[in-house]
């Protein structure tokens, strides 16, 4: 059937234990960069969704864990990456992509309405500020 190697090899590198030239290091250091705070922005949102769970509506709810879903995948999506430089593990790759693409299209999909209700509420907000400012009073 097909051949696979890894990437990192396509990339001039011959694989562990020789030292990975600077592409494929770029390559590990930009996809390390994404793994961490898509790790902790997912871990953020779903501590925020917990905790107001019983004060949302089921539409957030559902926008809430797709956007959890959808910020884990994404970092997963780079953990994949790095390991298929090293591995040739382009199926579980696939499987996380095509994963975080669902997961993605959920997020948008349940939120695409709420987006002019958010525009208003944030004009709202400002507003109040921008007043309390001129009336002297403190906000948050």
């Amino acid at each position: 059937m097909f051949q696979f190697m890894p990437h990192g090899y396509c990339l001039g590198w011959p694989g562990p234990p020789a030292f990975p030239p600077w592409l494929v290091v770029a390559h590990m250091a930009g996809d390390l960069g994404g793994v961490l705070p898509y790790a902790l922005l997912s871990l953020g949102v779903s501590w925020w969704l917990r905790r107001s769970w019983g004060l949302l509506p089921r539409r957030w709810r559902a926008i809430g864990v797709s956007t959890t879903a959808f910020l884990a995948l994404c970092g997963l999506c780079h953990a994949m990456d790095i390991l298929t430089l090293i591995w040739p593990l382009y199926y579980p790759q696939a499987v996380v992509k095509v994963a975080m693409g669902v997961a993605a299209s959920c997020a948008l999909g349940l939120s695409w309405q709420e987006i002019p209700r958010l525009r208003q509420a944030q004009w709202r907000v400002y507003v109040k500020c921008l007043s309390d400012e001129l009336r002297g009073m403190p906000h948050p």
